[in-house]
């Protein structure tokens, strides 16, 4: 069996309240909620990638946004795959030996994130690499019973 994962990193949503509120509770589409649930029944630190705050920790009070990582050109993505693991190093110390599940889209993974995390020392899993958004909540489903 796979060694469980130390962090989990997940993509923020588009379905949001508006209201400030803790990022944990800020999005609240069926496949943020899924990751949620699969990241805290891990175990796992985990993390929300948002393009407009960065690296989230789950506690952190937001207001709601607009920002899509779609809208960033691949040089912003790239930059803010940097700021995601310099962020994430700092936080946790050093990231040699960890291993970090990325439960986000190729907009953020394809950007540097995956290789920046791998160059940090981080063993990298993507569990839901090619799947279709029908497919992720199905694999949640199966991962979480």
């Amino acid at each position: 069996m796979d060694r469980a994962p130390d962090i989990v990193l997940v993509s923020c949503a588009k379905t949001q309240h508006e209201y400030c509120g803790p990022a944990k509770d800020h999005y609240y589409s069926p496949l943020f909620r899924k990751a949620r649930q699969y990241a805290e029944a891990r175990g796992a630190l985990w993390f929300i990638l948002s393009p407009k705050y960065g690296l989230l920790e789950p506690h952190r009070i937001i207001e709601w946004y607009d920002v899509d990582i779609s809208d960033y050109s691949p040089d912003e993505r790239r930059q803010l795959s940097r700021e995601f693991v310099d962020t994430l190093a700092q936080r946790v110390r050093s990231l040699r030996g960890k291993v970090i599940e990325i439960h986000a889209g190729k907009k953020y993974i394809d950007n540097g994130l995956e290789e920046g995390l791998r160059s940090a020392g981080a063993i990298v899993r993507k569990p839901l690499a090619g799947l279709g958004h029908g497919k992720r909540l199905q694999w949640y489903d199966a991962a979480l019973h």
